[in-house]
């Protein structure tokens, strides 16, 4: 699988506020987290540990979206909802095949 393949993958999968924000910047949000993917530290964790660190991958990541554009509240809980189904996305795909998200990664 590519990465434009996993991409397109996880935009589907995400519910349908995800229109709220865009396809462009949806895209972008999945882009940011697969760049900061972990993969050292998620070869050693098992499956509650990696959604420890999902959860702090996904506030990492709102952080830094927030800084970077600043936003109203409603904004912010909308921008936090939507990466943390990306993450959540991403981990099952991590926990369910790891190799094909290697390859997306590469």
């Amino acid at each position: 699988m590519t990465r434009s393949e996993l991409t397109a993958a996880v935009w589907d999968e995400l519910p349908k506020t995800r229109y709220l924000l865009g396809r462009r910047r949806v895209d972008r949000l999945i882009e940011r987290t697969l760049k900061r993917w972990p993969v050292p530290v998620l070869y050693q964790c098992d499956a509650a540990q990696t959604n420890v660190v999902g959860q702090r991958l996904a506030r990492s990541i709102e952080r830094q979206e927030t800084a970077e554009y600043g936003m109203g509240f409603i904004a912010s809980v909308l921008l936090a909802a939507i990466i943390g189904e990306i993450v959540k996305i991403l981990i099952r795909r991590w926990l369910e095949n790891r190799t094909e998200m290697l390859e997306a990664l590469a």
